[in-house]
């Protein structure tokens, strides 16, 4: 996930990571850089414990939220699921590999690779070197293992400064407004005027200006909203230190949140005895840790993301700093369109599948 997250980590990304929910996290690889027995137990203890909570905690939810008449029962136990893994993923460690796929040109694929084997992360380096001799293989007219030595000094002298890290406030806050008034209000009836029905708005909206926001979010939950590329969205750092959101736990019965109680102290303890780079750390460190997060963007971008990720199908941490942002976007006297429905259970989670046949 830690690979993928890099991959994607540009503008110009564009494919398609698999969420949590279509993984069968029983036979999927972990990345142990450290390659030690005592470290791979500790995720292997992670991994055990997202297993054990799958089967009692869908009784959970089902009880919750019963099949009601005229109900799909497929819909229904898809449904289910869906809130089971979006829950129960808390408890995976970053270290989990994922599936990735991505479509793009060559010339980008060349200025990527440049810029990857510069990581902060040696999987990361090791994978791009990886990828440019497959590339000079298979498109050797395209590709060249010329480097250029002042080139590569400076981008391996600025990796230190890759990952975003500071202990901000709980809630979201807006960091910077750079807005032209004069133009915003000027615009305003185009804003205001566009149909409910998804339609973006014009890109020369763009240069009213820029919003930046800084909130914390778990890592599960950032995963889904890096997948927006016209925001620019600093790498957060993943941690220990930023503890987690209780929404997690509120999510499960009295005797699954104290088996859960239990496990969060002993996988902290440990982690606060791993003695490697914050860098590495992040591979045995489970999803539910919050991480800094700063997102810029457009109008446009914002608006966009605030929409979509304050539907009631979104996971709920996220839907959370949706639903903040676009509060504050709305006191501008910008129309926005937001599902501000109190819904925990929607079907719409039980409709988004991955068929083959």
């Amino acid at each position: 996930m830690l690979w993928a997250k890099a991959i994607q980590d540009t503008k110009l990304y564009n494919g398609q990571e698999a969420s949590t929910r279509y993984i069968d996290f029983s036979k999927q690889d972990i990345i142990n850089p450290l390659g030690t027995k005592e470290w791979e137990e500790l995720q292997e203890s992670q991994r055990g414990f997202y297993l054990s909570l799958l089967d009692p905690l869908y009784d959970y939810v089902a009880s919750l939220y019963p099949l009601v008449d005229g109900q799909s029962e497929k819909i229904y136990k898809k449904t289910v699921k869906a809130k089971v893994f979006d829950i129960c993923r808390w408890f995976l460690p970053a270290g989990c590999s994922t599936n990735l796929a991505r479509h793009t040109t060559l010339r980008q694929v060349a200025d990527r690779i440049i810029q990857l084997r510069h990581h902060p992360l040696e999987e990361v380096n090791e994978i791009a070197e990886t990828l440019l001799q497959a590339m000079l293989e298979k498109y050797p007219n395209s590709f060249s293992d010329k480097t250029y030595e002042e080139t590569e000094a400076y981008l391996e002298s600025t990796k230190s400064e890759y990952y975003f890290h500071s202990a901000i406030k709980w809630d979201l806050e807006l960091v910077s407004a750079n807005l032209d008034a004069e133009k915003l209000n000027k615009s305003l009836d185009i804003i205001n005027t566009r149909p409910n029905n998804k339609t973006e708005l014009p890109t020369y909206i763009d240069n009213i200006g820029t919003l930046t926001f800084q909130y914390l979010l778990d890592f599960g939950s950032f995963r889904d909203v890096q997948r927006h590329r016209a925001p620019f969205q600093r790498m957060p750092l993943l941690t220990s230190e930023l503890w987690f959101h209780q929404w997690y736990l509120n999510s499960l019965d009295d005797t699954l949140r104290e088996r859960a109680e239990t496990h969060i102290e002993a996988i902290k303890k440990s982690l606060d005895t791993l003695d490697t780079t914050a860098e590495i750390k992040q591979y045995y460190t489970p999803m539910w840790y919050n991480m800094s997060c700063e997102m810029m963007g457009t109008l446009p971008a914002l608006i966009y993301m605030t929409e979509l990720r304050s539907s009631t199908y979104v996971h709920s941490t996220l839907r959370q700093v949706a639903i903040k942002m676009w509060k504050y976007i709305q006191s501008l006297g910008i129309k926005l369109f937001l599902d501000t429905k109190d819904d925990e259970f929607d079907t719409r989670r039980g409709k988004q599948d991955i068929e083959i046949g």
